[in-house]
């Protein structure tokens, strides 16, 4: 009943106007009837107020006259005229046009689904980057007033250090002295032996002082803390566990409290366990122990291994800090003459805030990730914008009859904009599960040192970002599209047919529009992924050295109660090396004090017989090593010249040293270094070491680092006192791996000395590759999103060709049948797209050479302009822009003149 009448009142429109728009009207009665039950109180309302708005149309397309007809969308009148959903209430249009919009989205599926897969895509990538940079960069550190929080650091700046540790007299002397902080603290984090109850194990022990716990504001979850009185000597025999190295040694109970704890063969009772989350800055410790310092009988300045952390006091500030050190350290010069001594030209100290030095490391990787990662996100509203315009063109129909019934420009374009937001809210949907996965998948790339990396994850405000990103996101590549389609033009539409008319070449322009900003987009990405793959091209192709194929490396290490002399400890490395060099399929074995790349060698400083360093005080800085004899045949470390260790040098007679290539080079630029005698101030217990061989370098901290100069000493001679080397690094050369030796390797330890425990057991190749696993992270991750952002470009290149061709169908087909060639109407379609991506290249190599300095801290070896991969860059964009231009202009070039005319 209700569709006849409505047929009826059809009536009273013109009869073209029924012919071209009355099944469409008809089919929309239908679909608002649809929302209401029959016979309901809504359903007459709607009845009513359709009948009275389709009576209100008819007369004004009848009666109005051409003005009517032409009125603008926007006016007063066309505003009043038929609408297919109510405005009684904000909400209820809100929900109506939600409703229209998850009805017209399921009628075009292909389009729905190609644009909420390419806005998951770009809002689940951000989601992840997002939760990572929120981690690390954002959340505050988990201590009290965190802004409050400043680190101590010295500096040696003739040895390249741009920080170094303090020694206890330094930061004993400017606690006492200094009033800019309310309290401060200092710590030592090693890896130390526990043994006991349970199977010895090697953990991390971080010495402190009592003072830290106040200044970074930790709590007990069980037990005490200790405290002032047993950071003294003689009573700081107490440890307190971590929350977790209670719960995996000792199963969370409470009867831990009491118990003795063995460390390097040193009892300490368990007096407390750590809150649960407690964590140093920087560091990871298993158990906690007092230093038990007593200034008095510190009478060595130098020896620097502590991080001191201090909490401003609250009239302080970070400048009247830095203030007060620098009136400080002019003062220590003379109270302190005659000893290693702080000043402002060859050790100053320096102070960071805990946060700049905790994360300014990792800041400029970060920050590049998120650039990059919006930077896609563009490209995607840029893609799905460009799809909503082309879909436009196809709706210029509806919405063409939707402005003859009365829909205003506002009204149309809020509901292509509502649309434009459900795809985008659908797509931020979709794009928090693959937000997840893709935290997963960062996580599982194991990128290297990056500060809480372990507390990434799906919190709140990643839910919350990712949210308000949809929705901006939805209105970003929804509004111009809307916007455009709002102002079509009645008359046109009546008069074509239904067809878009003269809006196609505007169309055409903003279509282009967009795909040069997404090609200049895709461009930077792709330079800026070149430049950092090709750094790490260079980075890999680095010699550490010494050769890492064919070679494991184990750690061990010796209580000073089992081992209390240097025979003892020869005696364990003398039988552990003898036992592992008997297995089947190993060739040698060596130790060194510090395995190379494993980012600390010791440095102190040396003067040399007969020179004299005017920019140091007359030390020349080092850095040193503790080897056996078979060290540099074991690494493949060559030798130069002169000699390396043998048996005979060993502790009671000369001491001797082998120097690396950059030593030599430094100190004695035109001088045979052979035979030269070194005074090693730092150890008392040495007078002169004389210099027998020069060998090749080898990269102690990491492939990227500047190789300094370097002493190596043998094991049984190293000064400073054998305690040093009670920790080691057994190295093994052999053709087996790590697991098929396993087994063997810590049978034969445990058969020398049970209590010692073999940790790190890994290849060198690992150790090798470990040390670029931060620039592998940020270099794939930035690889993904360019090559991301190459398939957007491309897709959107071919989008517009496409779009364009079927606009000129018609065109086309006419030239042909006057005889154009087909040859020439490919050629001029494939260069139309070429022209896109050219201009995209070009404005994209500007943007690129413009932004290229971001990426100069990630780079090494490479100039952050380099011409090959700019000039590589830009040709891959526009190679695959030619490719994605093919497909359509091959598909024009064999239209039938005949069928394109017929459609017509």
């Amino acid at each position: 009943m209700g569709d006849r009448v409505y047929r009826w009142l059809l009536g009273l429109y013109p009869a073209e106007f029924r012919r071209r728009y009355g099944h469409d009207m008809v089919e929309m009665f239908r679909d608002a009837r649809g929302d209401c039950p029959p016979g309901t109180w809504s359903s007459v309302k709607r009845w009513t107020k359709t009948c009275r708005d389709l009576l209100v149309s008819a007369a004004v397309m009848r009666f109005g006259g051409e003005r009517a007809r032409s009125r603008r969308p926007g006016s007063v009148s066309a505003a009043r005229i038929l609408s297919s959903t109510t405005r009684s209430t904000i909400m209820e249009s809100l929900v109506s046009d939600v409703r229209y919009a998850f009805r017209t989205l399921w009628k075009s599926k292909g389009f729905a689904t190609v644009a909420l897969v390419t806005i998951a895509l770009g809002i689940g990538a951000n989601s992840a980057i997002f939760s990572v940079v929120n981690a690390v960069l954002l959340r505050p550190l988990p201590y009290p007033a965190p802004d409050r929080l400043v680190t101590l650091w010295t500096q040696f700046p003739a040895g390249g250090d741009p920080i170094f540790a303090v020694s206890p007299a330094e930061y004993l002397d400017y606690r006492a002295e200094s009033r800019a902080f309310a309290e401060m603290g200092a710590f030592s984090v090693g890896t130390s032996t526990v043994t006991g109850e349970g199977a010895a194990a090697r953990i991390e022990v971080a010495a402190t002082s009592a003072s830290l716990f106040q200044v970074l504001g930790f709590r007990a979850h069980v037990g005490r803390l200790y405290t002032a009185e047993d950071d003294r000597p003689g009573n700081n025999q107490v440890a307190v566990l971590s929350h977790g190295f209670w719960l995996r040694r000792y199963g969370g109970t409470g009867d831990a409290l009491g118990q003795s704890l063995v460390i390097n063969g040193v009892a300490y009772e368990i007096i407390g366990v750590m809150a649960e989350g407690v964590k140093l800055p920087g560091a990871t410790a298993d158990v906690w122990v007092p230093f038990g310092y007593d200034r008095a009988q510190i009478t060595d300045r130098s020896g620097h291994f502590l991080e001191v952390v201090g909490r401003l006091a609250p009239n302080a500030t970070y400048g009247s800090a830095v203030a007060e050190l620098e009136a400080i350290l002019a003062r220590w010069p003379d109270v302190y003459a005659g000893q290693h001594t702080p000043n402002p030209e060859t050790h100053p100290m320096t102070l960071i805030a805990l946060n700049d030095h905790l994360l300014g490391g990792i800041r400029p990787a970060m920050l590049v990730l998120a650039g990059a990662v919006g930077a896609v996100l563009l490209l995607a509203c840029a893609n799905v914008a460009n799809l909503l315009l082309a879909r436009g063109e196809g709706r210029s129909r509806e919405i063409g009859l939707r402005a003859a019934l009365g829909a205003g420009r506002g009204r149309i374009s809020r509901q292509l904009l509502t649309e434009s937001v459900v795809i985008a809210v659908a797509g931020g949907g979709l794009g928090l599960v693959l937000g997840k996965l893709g935290i997963d998948m960062l996580v599982r790339l194991e990128p290297g040192e990056i500060p809480r990396l372990g507390q990434v994850g799906l919190d709140a405000s990643v839910v919350a970002f990712t949210v308000a990103l949809s929705v901006a996101t939805g209105v970003v590549f929804g509004l111009l599209p809307s916007l455009k389609a709002s102002r079509t033009d009645l008359t046109t539409i009546l008069t074509s047919g239904g067809r878009s008319g003269g809006q196609g070449h505007d169309t055409r322009r903003t279509l282009s529009g967009l795909v040069v900003a997404q090609v200049a987009l895709a461009v930077v990405l792709l330079i800026g992924s070149g430049l950092l793959l090709k750094s790490f091209a260079v980075l890999q192709r680095v010699d550490p050295g010494f050769t890492p194929d064919n070679r494991l490396a184990f750690d061990v290490g010796l209580a000073a109660a089992d081992y209390p002399d240097m025979e003892a400890i020869m005696g364990f490395y003398g039988a552990v090396t003898e036992g592992v060099g008997a297995l089947p399929g190993v060739t040698d074995v060596a130790v060194v004090r510090n395995l190379p790349l494993h980012l600390y060698s010791r440095q102190e400083g040396v003067q040399i017989e007969g020179k004299v360093n005017s920019e140091n005080e007359g030390s020349y800085p080092i850095q040193y090593q503790g080897v056996s004899p078979e060290y540099f045949s074991v690494m493949g470390v060559p030798l130069l010249r002169g000699r390396v260790f043998d048996r005979t040098d060993r502790r009671g007679g000369p001491v001797v040293a082998v120097i690396n290539e950059t030593m030599a080079r430094t100190y004695w630029p035109d001088e045979d270094p052979l035979g030269w005698r070194m005074d090693p101030g730092f150890a008392r217990d040495i007078d002169w070491i004389t210099v027998v061989g020069v060998v090749g370098d080898v990269r102690q901290t990491d492939l990227a680092a500047t190789v300094k100069p370097e002493m190596y000493v043998s094991l049984e001679q190293v000064p400073g006192g054998f305690g040093w080397i009670r920790s080691a690094s057994v190295i093994v050369r052999t053709d087996l791996d790590a697991d098929a030796l396993s087994s063997s390797i810590r049978a034969v330890v445990a058969g020398v000395d049970e209590d010692v425990p073999v940790a790190n057991l890994q290849s060198l190749k690992a150790v090798v590759a470990e040390t670029l696993n931060e620039e592998r992270f940020v270099m794939l991750l930035l690889a993904i999103f360019a090559g991301g952002a190459l398939l957007i470009a491309a897709v959107g290149v071919y989008g517009v060709i496409s779009f364009s061709v079927a606009r000129r169908t018609q065109e086309i087909g006419i030239r042909m049948a006057l005889g154009a060639p087909q040859r020439r109407v490919l050629g001029e379609i494939v260069s139309s797209g070429t022209r896109l991506a050219a201009a995209g290249a070009a404005i994209g190599v500007t943007l690129a050479f413009l932004s290229s300095r971001v990426l100069e801290s990630q780079l090494y070896g490479v100039s952050v302009r380099d011409m090959f991969v700019f000039t590589t860059g830009a040709g891959m964009l526009l190679l695959v822009s030619l490719v994605a231009s093919l497909v359509p202009a091959y598909r024009a070039s064999r239209v039938d003149p005949n069928a394109s005319l017929r459609t017509e």
